[in-house]
């Protein structure tokens, strides 16, 4: 069944076919019975039943979602790239515009730059379909030369953040945040990359930006919806949010606010939790997680759509924290995800050199080198060092750092984001590739079918004033997040303000793992995966044994392989009951 944000879009390459309309009244009653309402006749567009998401006129098309913001006023139709600099200039939100019409091109997608609204496009005969995804009910309308793209499953396997940039189905045409793509009658696609953190991280934001960029935000995102369940985890980012609703008076608005606690005492963030909601009035509600054995159902959940669900990777917290939404009648879940990224919690020396760019050598001075070097356990001289050999192109220590840490090459293959970066510095480097993995807060499980997902610390505004403030200047004190503790003291406790660390589940997980190997064995020793050559038989048994788990701590890769093997085979399955194609030379509509 499609999620309250998922939406579909069909149409014909000509708009003078005459197969369109008996396609689409065979199509409509098999929508309907699958969950999905029309919304619009020209273009023929379809959201889910239970469905919040505004339609609103656009010059030549429509827009799907909640944009905050300038109205586009005063734009022509046949200027689509115009049409997507205003939207995204302007205002922002969780949206995706659509655009027909023009005189060379079947459709034109335009995707906001949060990400929060996803889109695919493709052809399936005389037709252009477009949607947030392919649940199970649209395979009629899958392309009929669509395959599962193995080079970029197997990079997915290697880079997990991969998973939100290109589609691993053949055929299927991804739509990256900020991009405008224009599917012509003929050919391939035209993308054009409109927003990039690259971009957004040459605009300068004062400070003082962020505070009202997160506080704007947070009241804009909580308008629409009526009832709301939140997060506190214990951390400094739920915290900021959590203060916030509350500084906002939108406290009573989202209640209860969820924490999950191991039984390990390392992993019980409850302290903290109470701590903020205590500060904030706040009803918490804390629920146990208990370290259960995975079942082949739970992870065959996150195989239905289009990118596999490792937002879902959490089965527990996941169908948990899906079932209060639904308990509570809740339309939306408010998070904290994204504030590693956008307020800079990693430690790395290459600040030094983002510093030294902007600032010259007087900007390594001795106390601002004597606090980076504390933070990050290096030596004074060594920062330095490093700092200096970049700054002489010599690509030092900082930048090969700064990109392990990210966990991810610097490079479109894994998500458009990651192009023009030569000018960038270091440090802000690894923050987009930070904001890389974020994206995958966006994606598909059981908390986004049962309703929307607000993240407020990764909305457009928020996104670009964290980007738009140094790298130096964000942990000018020698700690993570040290201009985002400045900023927010007043609605935080003491005792988040102060903390350095955070909470470690490694048991937990590692818990979950070791008891679900006999289901990793069966599915993963003889797989898909394996017979597909994109992992190695051999070195995947040593990866699964106990000891050699406990040493490593890859408890997320067991997770992540299980979830790509399960989609592997759910997708070559359904592309193979397709049957007939949808269209039939010299036929108006055979479905």
């Amino acid at each position: 069944m499609p999620g309250p944000t998922d939406w579909l879009a069909i149409g014909a390459h000509d708009p003078q076919d005459g197969r369109l309309e008996p396609a689409l009244a065979v199509l409509s009653p098999r929508l309907a019975a699958a969950g999905w309402r029309r919304v619009s006749r020209r273009p023929a567009v379809w959201t889910s039943a239970a469905s919040r998401l505004p339609v609103v006129p656009l010059p030549g098309g429509l827009l799907l979602g909640r944009r905050h913001g300038a109205p586009p006023d005063g734009l022509e139709p046949t200027s689509p790239l115009r049409i997507a600099s205003r939207l995204m200039s302007d205002g922002w939100g969780g949206w995706v515009a659509l655009l027909s019409g023009a005189a060379d091109a079947a459709v034109t997608v335009i995707r906001d730059p949060s990400g929060a609204v996803d889109a695919f496009v493709w052809r399936r005969g005389p037709l252009w379909v477009a949607a947030s995804d392919a649940h199970s009910g649209l395979d009629d309308l899958l392309p009929d030369e669509a395959e599962v793209d193995l080079d970029r499953l197997a990079l997915i396997l290697d880079h997990p953040a991969a998973v939100s940039g290109a589609s691993a189905l053949r055929g299927i045409h991804a739509v990256a945040p900020g991009a405008v793509l224009t599917l012509p009658r003929d050919g391939a696609p035209d993308v054009r990359q409109i927003w990039t953190p690259a971009r957004a991280a040459t605009r300068a934001v004062e400070p003082e930006g962020l505070r009202v960029a997160v506080e704007t935000s947070t009241r804009d995102l909580l308008a629409p919806h009526a009832r709301v369940i939140g997060e506190i985890s214990g951390g400094f980012d739920s915290a900021v949010v959590a203060g916030t609703t509350a500084r906002l008076g939108l406290g009573e608005r989202v209640s209860p606010w969820l924490t999950f606690h191991p039984a390990q005492p390392e992993g019980d963030e409850r302290a903290w939790a109470r701590a903020v909601a205590e500060r904030a009035g706040l009803r918490l509600l804390e629920r146990p997680k208990a370290p259960d054995a995975l079942t082949r159902t739970d992870l065959e959940r996150l195989t239905e759509g289009l990118r596999p669900g490792l937002q879902g990777l959490d089965v527990e917290y996941d169908a948990e924290t899906a079932g209060l939404l639904t308990d509570h009648g809740a339309s939306a879940l408010l998070t904290g995800q994204g504030g590693d990224a956008v307020f800079f919690q990693y430690g790395t020396p290459a600040v030094a050199a983002d510093r030294l760019a902007r600032r010259g050598l007087p900007g390594l001075d001795p106390r601002f080198l004597h606090r980076l070097a504390r933070w990050t356990r290096r030596s004074v001289w060594s920062v330095a060092g490093d700092a200096l050999r970049h700054r002489l192109g010599l690509a030092g220590r900082a930048d090969a750092e700064a990109e392990a840490e990210a966990g991810a090459p610097p490079g479109p293959e894994v998500h458009p984001w990651l192009t023009d970066l030569d000018a960038v510095p270091p440090a802000k480097r690894g923050q987009i590739r930070q904001l890389v993995n974020a994206q995958v807060f966006h994606g598909d499980c059981l908390r986004r079918r049962s309703a929307e997902l607000l993240h407020p610390l990764l909305t457009q505004p928020v996104m670009e004033a964290g980007l738009g403030i140094p790298a130096d200047v964000l942990v000018e004190g020698g700690r993570d997040r040290d201009l985002a503790r400045r900023l927010f003291a007043d609605r935080l406790p003491d005792a988040v303000l102060s903390r350095r660390g955070k909470g470690e589940l490694s048991t937990y997980y590692g818990q979950v793992v070791r008891r679900t190997l006999p289901l990793a064995n069966d599915l993963l020793i003889d797989g898909a995966l394996v017979s597909a050559g994109l992992v190695d038989p051999e070195a995947l048994r040593a990866d699964l044994d106990p000891a050699h788990l406990i040493a490593d701590g890859a408890y997320n890769t067991v997770l992540i392989r299980l979830v790509l093997e399960l989609w592997l085979r759910r997708w070559r399955l359904r592309l193979a009951a397709r049957g007939q194609p949808l269209f039939e030379p010299g036929q108006d509509a055979a479905v």
